[in-house]
């Protein structure tokens, strides 16, 4: 059975900057029922309803709406630098299909794309307690790489994890391995999305991957 999603923590600095920003949470444990066609499967289903005046109507659709207004708010263009769901949509107009990344990954897209909220992963192993919101500080790295000051990041008890938005739909150091028996599902909640459907979201991807309370 899988657990209902938890709500992260969020730094006073962030909490002062962009009030209603929120992240919710949910630790998976892969379940061994796990079957990889017949998540490809309903991945393929998608191409009968989200399609065409769907995708191309995307921006304009409250939810993601409420993604772009943010994305301007920290400083990113949406036409340029993509939403995580119309980047996936992107991808389905460019090759006529939703390409499957794996069983995470397209347990990810399907969530993704059914609810219109981004649905991310981390490696269970690599999260120490709750995950939240901050913002970078002086000297912090990721993968090791310097991350400047300020930066909006997900973080755990210990160190930032990924930069909030920031992947540009490329793999982070602390992304999961197909090997990985525990992972993180995590949503960001932008002002204007009611946080109930992040939780759905993150309780999908869970239930596709065949999760078990971890």
């Amino acid at each position: 059975m899988t657990r209902a999603a938890e709500e992260g923590w969020v730094g006073a600095e962030v909490l002062a900057e962009f009030p209603g920003l929120g992240l919710a949470f949910l630790p998976v444990r892969l379940g061994d029922h796990r079957d990889a066609a017949t998540t490809k499967a309903r991945l393929a289903e998608l191409e009968d309803y989200f399609s065409g005046p769907w995708l191309t109507g995307l921006a304009a659709r409250p939810l993601t709406a409420a993604y772009r207004v943010f994305y301007r708010q920290v400083g990113l263009d949406p036409d340029a630098d993509r939403t995580p769901v119309e980047r996936l949509a992107l991808t389905r107009l460019q090759h006529g299909s939703f390409a499957s990344r794996g069983l995470l990954g397209d347990a990810l897209t399907i969530a993704a794309i059914e609810t219109e909220i981004p649905v991310l992963a981390l490696r269970g192993e690599d999260v120490v307690g709750p995950l939240g919101l901050t913002t970078a500080r002086d000297g912090e790295t990721l993968g090791g790489r310097p991350l400047p000051a300020s930066t909006l990041v997900v973080a755990d008890a210990a160190r930032p994890l990924a930069v909030l938005f920031g992947d540009d739909g490329h793999p982070g150091p602390h992304a999961p391995r197909r090997s990985d028996a525990d992972v993180v599902l995590y949503a960001p909640i932008v002002p204007g999305v009611a946080p109930v459907i992040a939780h759905e979201a993150l309780w999908l991807a869970a239930e596709l991957l065949g999760g078990q309370e971890s």
